[in-house]
């Protein structure tokens, strides 16, 4: 029986927005750390070289990895069936992004740090934040911390994620 052990895997782990009102890892019992988790309302798709053709954008889930979203939404067969996993390899040689709103208000805007926190992004991955690179990451095995207060902006903010292929 095959599995996804053998297949490079682009993976999005847990992710969270924290905050908190005192100085950074010293805080006090009315500063503690708060945790808004971000792990719903993802979308993803497959990135392309060219700009005028763009694949639709699908429900994905956090955590989760792009080969179960694909799976999740009918886009590729069960890669654990027969040979199907041979007929998958397509998939670690793409890029692919993720994306999701991030609601900001003026009272979260206003705290002392306002921190995104990736609890893995497997491979090499770049966040964006309203367009704006915050973190280039290349490790799954650590946690991801980058203060995004200097790009936040009150209301609706666009978190995107582009996870590189590991093979091109």
């Amino acid at each position: 029986m095959h599995n996804f052990s053998k297949l490079y895997l682009l993976a999005l782990g847990a992710v969270v927005l924290t905050f908190f009102s005192g100085p950074a890892r010293a805080q006090t019992p009315d500063s503690a750390e708060q945790i808004i988790s971000l792990n719903s309302g993802w979308e993803f798709r497959q990135r392309t070289s060219d700009d005028k053709v763009q694949t639709l954008w699908r429900p994905a889930t956090a955590p989760g990895m792009v080969h179960t979203d694909l799976l999740k939404n009918s886009l590729i067969p069960d890669p654990n069936y027969a040979n199907n996993e041979s007929k998958l390899q397509w998939i670690e040689n793409s890029d692919w992004e993720y994306r999701r709103s991030l609601e900001i208000n003026h009272d979260l805007l206003n705290r002392g740090h306002l921190d995104l926190v990736f609890e893995g992004l497997d491979t090499s991955a770049d966040v964006y934040l309203n367009g704006t690179l915050i973190l280039s990451a290349n490790n799954m095995f650590l946690e991801w911390r980058v203060d995004v207060k200097p790009h936040a902006r009150e209301g609706s903010n666009d978190l995107l994620v582009v996870f590189h292929s590991p093979i091109t």
